[in-house]
């Protein structure tokens, strides 16, 4: 008995370690062509200024987390037209945009979505879009690095292409 809880600690302990690689992305910021860390650095500034009310699933999550829902709802393009690789496609998304806002109300008000507060492939996806617009990067080079950094994570949302800028 013992032998076999001792080898399902360790079972556990190596799902959990996947788990934590993969929900902080792997370290993919570091891939040629991602964000740079000042601009990682100016848009973690930028969402501390961004007033709109979260509600209670996100406020209860890490600042970070917070901090990226902020962020998406700010800058809407910069998600818009990234593709999201979470499996996310069967939910009826339609681009990493949708993980984290559903819709604006007519009087305002943010209808948010669940998603992205528990998913490092939302998450990171929102996270490097942003800070590349940042960086000056064209909407079809931030694309560009998304289908190349995280394609292998799942399959992509049906996403409409950037506009030619």
């Amino acid at each position: 008995m013992r032998r076999f809880f001792g080898t399902g600690l360790w079972v556990a302990s190596a799902f959990s370690l996947a788990f934590a690689l993969l929900a902080t992305g792997c370290g993919t910021t570091a891939q040629a062509g991602g964000p740079s860390r000042k601009a990682l650095e100016a848009a973690a500034e930028e969402a501390k200024t961004i007033r709109v009310p979260l509600p209670d699933y996100v406020t209860s999550r890490p600042a970070e987390v917070q901090d990226l829902y902020r962020l998406a709802y700010a800058h809407p393009d910069a998600l818009r037209y990234m593709p999201c690789y979470c499996g996310c496609v069967n939910e009826g998304h339609q681009s990493d945009l949708d993980c984290f806002v559903r819709g604006i109300n007519a009087d305002g008000s943010v209808r948010w979505d669940p998603m992205g507060q528990g998913c490092g492939i939302c998450l990171n996806i929102a996270r490097d879009a942003v800070a590349m617009q940042k960086d000056g990067k064209s909407l079809q080079q931030i694309r560009t690095y998304i289908e190349q950094t995280y394609s292998r994570f799942g399959p992509a949302t049906r996403t409409p292409s950037p506009p030619q800028s």
